[in-house]
């Protein structure tokens, strides 16, 4: 028995779900049902859900209108104008138990000035304080001192102080000892809102400038020199965060896709955050930038950019075993379902947990996205080409002349395109899916994933086969490797691919493997549907394998082998091709030194050819100096030339064509000379 693993078998291919019934077509009056319809295939259309919780409201159906919020919240829970619509509408019906249920899910978790400040109406609401007493303030001093811990710091966050402080004032003490309180406590809010870069807070220190002064002038000079720097540190930090985010739009009340510049300015903030400048604690600091994050999703929600830089840093912050971690995951995955980025991201974390299912579903549900993406595309071009050929006359014509023409219509040209663009990401997941496998479980589980994948051929590339049969030949074996690379050889996979047998055969010339790369060779060069590109390829890579590591000979045979199938290429280019190839070089060695006369080549060139010509050609000679003395004799004359003029006349002088080129004399030089001399 073979101690080689076998490749696995491939699985019977499953049934294609293309031919899925259409949905029936809802009545023209029914538009929440329309709605609801079309939200089932585009999940994603913001609109339309702001739509739907517009029309269900109106129909004043409690449930129903806890249903789509429950719906719409529960994929975006990030979104805080619906979460304050839903409270509200809570409110009105003095559903307390609801609304109160409603904060729990969302208050600590959105970091949203809109949200905290409805939350304090609401506490105000809940708490008299002419039937509550000192209870009810208490318990409104509190809710504020929350709210200032968690959004307090936001430089448009200044109402919320502002509230804060007028409750204050509204305050009647009954007794000195609550006035000392009243003053204390107004004046350690001061302070505390001076220490910050808040937009307003010139205002605030013209407040507290005159507070204290009210209060007592003999002790205003001391406690407002004690707040002076704070009060300058944050306005200069203000001017800096302002710089950077001018024309933020914080608040979009649909959004749509990514806004480039948008989404530079909040990293722009966020990159200013990370600087520290204000010599925040760790923990302060993490504060700020979680809330910062969390308000440029809300306000960026299709940016990948953002959520990638918002799940590295809870990650970073948090670890990943944690509650936080996995309400960032379902948040992004509910706006980004099919980010290659996002998903790569999660899939990362869940292979640092060790978390063997979580991987194995979240490549499962990212392959079956992209293959419900190429399934439709399928649809569309079927449907294309049934329009095509709808008629009877175009109905009858020979199958021939049908595929010619669906081949020359555009639409499905297009639509061709975007199917090998969605094989190509189907086949990166299948990739990076078994590399996951391999790391977690080892090689034999791995292969359960190729094999799996295998089944699902129109939707693969060939580089599934290419990259399994790279990482059998590291892990494994150069015997599992080749049976990897002949099983993608067979008819039903890419036994006509060029680019597919062009990488097999450099993968026998590497292991040295003389017998199969040959066998390929002569198996597929006479291939009527390989493309004859690649089969060009194919020979050159032949011939430079034998005029390597073969004889001159089997160089002549193969020469004549390609004349045969190609008598129409010319002979005396791809001679000096295959010898211009040897070495690494990015000019044209061979043409440089045999014609370097040319006057037409020479126009064709563009200064920053020449001078890079010119610098690899003198590293190069630099290195060969021992081995090729002569040689470097016209690179020296040309070396010590550059030495008595500058760079710029010495490069300008070599792409200006020679004399030859000219007739006749064009410009009198001593006439010339004379001139610029006077």
């Amino acid at each position: 028995m073979s101690s080689t693993p076998d490749v696995e078998p491939t699985p019977t291919p499953q049934p294609s779900t293309t031919n899925i019934p259409k949905r029936k077509k809802r009545l023209a009056n029914d538009v929440i049902g329309q709605l609801q319809d079309h939200l089932k295939d585009y999940p994603l259309d913001f609109e339309s859900w702001i739509n739907l919780i517009s029309k269900t409201q109106s129909k004043d159906k409690i449930d129903e209108v806890r249903s789509v919020y429950d719906e719409f919240l529960g994929r975006f829970p990030f979104r805080y104008q619906e979460w304050i619509n839903y409270i509200s509408f809570e409110l009105q019906r003095d559903n307390f138990e609801q609304v109160e249920n409603l904060f729990r899910k969302c208050l600590l978790r959105l970091q949203s000035i809109p949200v905290w400040k409805l939350y304090i109406s609401y506490v105000f609401r809940k708490n008299n304080l002419i039937t509550g007493g000192e209870d009810s303030r208490r318990n409104i001093f509190q809710a504020f001192d929350i709210a200032l811990d968690k959004i307090g710091f936001d430089p448009q966050g200044l109402s919320i102080w502002l509230d804060y402080l007028k409750f204050i004032n509204d305050w009647k003490p009954i007794n000195s000892w609550d006035s000392q309180t009243k003053m204390d406590l107004k004046r350690k809010i001061y302070q505390k809102l001076l220490k910050l870069p808040i937009e307003g807070i010139e205002l605030i220190w013209n407040d507290y400038n005159k507070f204290e002064n009210e209060l007592n002038s003999t002790t205003a000079r001391k406690f407002i020199s004690e707040s002076s720097s704070g009060y300058m540190d944050s306005r200069s930090f203000l001017k800096e965060i302002n710089n950077l985010t001018t024309g933020l739009q914080r608040n979009i009340e649909i959004p749509t896709k990514a806004d480039p510049q948008q989404v530079k300015k909040w990293i722009n903030w966020i990159n200013w955050e990370l600087q520290n400048k204000m010599n925040l604690s760790d923990d302060d600091l993490y504060v700020r930038l979680e809330y910062i994050l969390m308000n440029s999703i809300q306000a960026q929600s299709f940016s990948i950019e953002l959520w990638w830089k918002f799940l590295n840093f809870i990650q970073l912050k948090y670890g990943i075993n944690n509650d936080k971690i996995d309400d960032v995951i379902k948040m992004s995955l509910g706006v980004l379902p099919g980010c290659i980025t996002i998903n790569f991201k999660i899939l990362e974390i869940y292979e640092l947990k060790n978390e063997v299912s979580l991987v194995g579903n979240g490549y499962e549900k990212l392959v079956k996205y992209y293959t419900n993406e190429f399934e439709k595309v399928e649809l569309e071009i079927e449907e294309v080409k049934g329009e095509l050929i709808g008629d009877d006359e175009e109905e009858s014509k020979p199958e021939e002349l049908k595929q010619e023409l669906f081949k020359s219509n555009k639409e499905i040209i297009i639509k061709q395109k975007e199917l090998t663009r969605l094989s190509k990401i189907i086949t990166l997941i299948n990739v990076e899916w078994f590399k996951s496998i391999k790391r977690l479980q080892g090689m034999k589980e791995s292969r359960t994933i190729f094999s799996k994948a295998r089944a699902t051929r129109k939707t693969l590339t060939h580089h599934i086969f290419h990259q399994v049969a790279l990482m059998e030949s590291k892990m494994t074996s150069t015997k599992t490797s080749i049976k990897v690379f002949e099983l993608g050889l067979k008819s039903t996979y890419f036994g006509n691919d060029g680019e597919y047998i062009y990488k097999y055969l450099k993968y026998l010339i590497d292991i040295n493997d003389d017998n199969n790369l040959k066998t390929v060779f002569e198996t597929t060069i006479n291939s009527k549907e390989l493309d004859s590109n690649w089969i060009k390829l194919i020979f050159k890579i032949m011939i430079k394998y034998e005029l390597n590591f073969g004889n001159i000979q089997n160089v002549q045979k193969l020469k004549s082998k390609f004349s045969e199938k190609f008598p129409n290429e010319d002979d005396f280019t791809n001679f000096i091709k295959i010898y211009n190839d040897e070495l690494p070089y990015n000019d044209d060695l061979i043409k440089l030194v045999d014609f370097p006369e040319e006057p037409e080549e020479t126009k064709k060139r563009s200064i920053e050819e020449v001078i890079e010509d010119e610098t690899d050609s003198n590293k190069r000679q630099q290195t060969q100096s021992t081995e090729q003395p002569q040689q470097q004799q016209p690179s020296q004359t040309i070396s010590d030339s550059k030495q008595f003029v500058s760079d710029e006349v010495y490069n300008l002088l070599r792409v200006l064509p020679n004399s030859g080129v000219f007739k006749e004399r064009l410009v009198d030089n001593e006439a010339l000379i004379k001139l610029l001399s006077e």
